[in-house]
């Protein structure tokens, strides 16, 4: 029931925060949670936690009435079989224990002094699922290879019951679970294939059990026949031509937005892999479910989401000499072409326009309800029209006491109907500025300054520019300009614009004016600037640059030195008594090379003068890229580095084996240093790490070395040995002896662990 106080308490507070211009942040109820359009229920003699189902309904935007109707007359929870779930926090209603005569349409109302949102229709219908007749366990006896059909009678239920199969154990009548093989299938009249039968299949503890369910079930379900193979071994198992165990009907017809499954499920050894296609078109391969996966039987399912119009066609599945063909027809219950209304929010005096964009075959009717009861019925406003056979609602001049609420569309054809909200939010308030509405303009002359003036309001406001005596600013071509942001724009700044400039804004609810000073400053320029403009020093050497500006005298300058765009390390900069900023740089070195530019700066300009310097230095480090090792081969690329002043010579590349540790050997000289890019190949040995790393030369020296930034190391596996020791030679130091002699092996030339000496004669 609703609570008219509370509604009336509800008017004067909405009445004292429009009267304060306070309410234009809240708006009518949005709809977040709803029930589907249908719901089963179980009814028994028997109350059961498991029969009791819920009718959700919530919505943000600050609701205050809740109101549910059944078939289109008021419906009120009793507190007993039916509760509200959150009284007075959300729409929800729970049925303890539902009964025959709780069938019938819901719908919900969710109100506040903005407006009511309508939740779609839910059809609640009462399901049945009868048991499975009691039966003993079938045992079947299968040749292994052979294909097999389990039969499924399902019992009788309100609506048709879905079935499925499950793995359990004989002893212990534990389900396992589900069947999910690529041998076998569940075709949609829930009979079991098994493409081919496998010894495993016929474990002597598994039993295949079918079971049924039903959306009147709650999740639960009804076991059936218990079923036994027992696989009979054949000695010699030859291939099986592919043969049809299940296909879907020739003719299929499906709703436009739901989900489209075809089969094809082919007997054989081995299993058939099966091909689709669409002779007539393309299929919709990103709606379509993995074919390699178990969701669609592994390949033997073809299931295409949210199907669309153009989805109707002749489909093909294929496998070895056999194909089937389905012709697919699509109906189209109403859909929506692009989006469902959207919701808008408008100034007052605007014209609105809300879009009820749904197709169908055949095209749906369109009606359109204000806060849940039918436009026709809403007192009559010449001011709304209907456009493109009802698809279009337009409102015009819109008035906030009137237009503001929650408008539904509904776009239904015998097949069905697609419903939503949309809210229209019509904005009423006075002038609001959305930046500060006091500020100083500091600028210097000759210049162009854009007072702007970004203002809110409903209806739209009236916009003045005036000066301090409150007269209108003149608009002179070329020098002060007025754009359709109610931005006003300056030319050529000089010192007799300076003042105070007003943007006044009004509308028939308020006032509101921003204020705006403008100051007019000379441009500093620089008397002194760093020299030379390019400056070439030696590595380690000191330079010293200075730089002097002058400003406006009511303006103070500030130095910044900057490298290369970045800004220096303030410990190197100072000013002297005279006012000239000083940059001194000592031991200089190649990586300081670039621009140094001194900025004077202001409160209101910036000026900037600088020089080239370049340190002739040591070359930087080359960049490396990562390092591939292949084959007891290592690829080494590496760029070509600044050179700081001094052409490069050469780049050398140095290794480091783990055998020989804090060793660099040079391996690679590369002279030919005109290329940006480089690429060294080097040989590798058997079961040895490696470490690399590349330097440049120039006539000053060598750089710092260059590592990969990644992948800079080689490890080496290969067992066979390459070499044998050298110099052996023998020597008797007895008359009954011999002494063999040889030069030891280098480790790197072990190739492999356990390296050891056999000496034979």
């Amino acid at each position: 029931m609703v609570d008219f106080k509370k509604w009336n308490f509800n008017i004067f507070v909405f009445i004292l925060c429009y009267l304060l211009k306070l309410c234009h942040g809240l708006g009518p109820p949005k709809l977040e949670e709803q029930p589907p359009e249908e719901v089963w229920f179980q009814a028994n003699t028997i109350s059961s936690p498991h029969n009791k189902f819920s009718l959700k309904c919530s919505a943000s935007g600050d609701p205050e009435i809740f109101e549910w109707r059944k078939n289109d007359e008021p419906f009120d929870p009793d507190g007993k079989r039916v509760v509200w779930l959150k009284p007075s926090q959300s729409g929800t209603i729970l049925f303890l224990d539902p009964q025959p005569q709780d069938q019938g349409y819901y719908q919900c109302f969710i109100s506040n002094i903005f407006g009511t949102a309508v939740s779609t229709r839910v059809n609640v219908r009462q399901g049945v699922l009868d048991h499975f007749p009691p039966r003993k366990l079938r045992v079947i006896n299968v040749d292994e290879g052979d294909s097999l059909t389990l039969n499924c009678d399902a019992p009788y239920g309100m609506p048709k019951p879905s079935i499925f199969w499950l793995y359990r154990s004989k002893n212990e009548m534990l389900v396992f679970e589900s069947i999910k093989r690529e041998h076998i299938a569940l075709d949609p009249d829930g009979k079991l294939h098994f493409a081919t039968v496998s010894a495993f299949d016929g474990r002597e503890n598994l039993i295949y059990e079918c079971a049924a369910t039903s959306p009147a079930m709650q999740g639960e379900y009804r076991a059936g026949d218990h079923v036994q193979l027992v696989v009979e071994p054949v000695t010699r198992i030859v291939g099986i031509a592919a043969h049809k165990l299940y296909v879907s009907p020739k003719e299929v017809t499906i709703r436009a937005g739901t989900r489209l499954k075809l089969m094809c499920i082919f007997g054989g050894k081995p299993v058939p892999k099966i091909e689709w296609s669409k002779l007539d078109g393309e299929l919709p391969k990103k709606r379509i479910r993995d074919l390699s996966g178990p969701d669609s039987d592994f390949g033997k399912a073809l299931i295409i989401e949210n199907v669309h119009p153009e989805d109707a066609g002749v489909y093909e599945c294929q496998s070895q000499h056999l194909s089937h063909r389905m012709h697919v027809s699509v109906t189209a219950a109403p859909y929506w072409d692009f989006e469902a209304p959207n919701d808008i929010e408008q100034a007052e005096e605007s014209t609105a326009e809300l879009y009820c964009l749904a197709s169908g075959e055949p095209p749906p009717l369109i009606q359109w309800f204000m806060n849940g009861v039918p436009l026709h019925n809403v007192p009559e406003n010449n001011r709304r029209i209907t456009l493109d056979g009802g698809r279009i609602l337009r409102i015009s001049d819109l008035n906030h006491d009137v237009d503001t609420g929650v408008y539904q569309c509904n776009a239904s054809n015998p097949l069905g109907y697609v419903f939503a909200n949309a809210f229209v939010n019509v904005k009423a308030h006075a002038p609001r500025f959305k930046m500060p509405d006091k500020r100083v303009w500091k600028v210097v002359r000759k210049s162009t300054v854009d007072l702007s003036c970004d203002v809110e309001a409903a209806p739209d406001p009236v916009v003045r520019w005036v000066d301090s005596n409150d007269r209108a600013i003149n608009l002179v071509p070329g020098k002060i300009h007025l754009f359709a942001n109610h931005t006003l724009r300056i030319l050529d700044v000089n010192t007799a614009d300076e003042g105070f400039y007003y943007c006044n804004v009004s509308n028939k609810y308020g006032i509101n004016r921003a204020y705006n000073k403008l100051e007019v400053f000379n441009p500093t320029f620089f008397v002194q600037v760093p020299s030379p403009k390019r400056l070439v020093v030696e590595a380690l050497d000191t330079v010293e640059l200075k730089c002097e500006a002058i400003s406006d005298t009511r303006l103070t300058v500030e130095y910044l030195w900057t490298h290369n765009g970045k800004p220096l390390n303030s410990t190197f900069s100072s000013i002297d008594k005279t006012g000239v900023g000083i940059l001194r740089l000592e031991k200089v070195r190649g990586r300081q090379s670039g621009s140094i530019d001194c900025a004077a700066v202001t409160d209101v300009d910036v000026k900037v003068a600088g020089v080239e310097l370049l340190v002739k230095d040591v070359p930087e480090s080359p960049l490396v890229s990562k390092i591939d090792c292949k084959n007891l081969r290592a690829i080494i690329r590496w760029q070509k580095p600044d050179e700081h002043g001094s052409p490069l010579t050469h780049f050398t590349i140095e290794q480091h084996i783990g055998f020989y540790p804090g060793k660099w050997k040079t391996v690679v000289e590369e002279h030919n240093i005109i290329h940006d890019n480089y690429e060294a190949v080097i040989d590798l040995s058997p079961w040895v790490n490696y470490t690399f790393r590349v330097v440049a030369h120039n006539l000053y020296g060598k750089s710092e070395p260059g590592t990969p930034l990644e992948g800079g190391f080689c490890s080496t596996r290969k067992s066979a040995p390459y070499f044998n020791p050298t110099d052996v030679r023998a020597m008797g130091t007895e008359p009954d002896n011999l002494v063999i002699y040889w030069k030891p092996m280098e480790k790197i030339d072990w190739n492999g662990p356990e390296m050891k000496y056999m000496i034979k004669y």
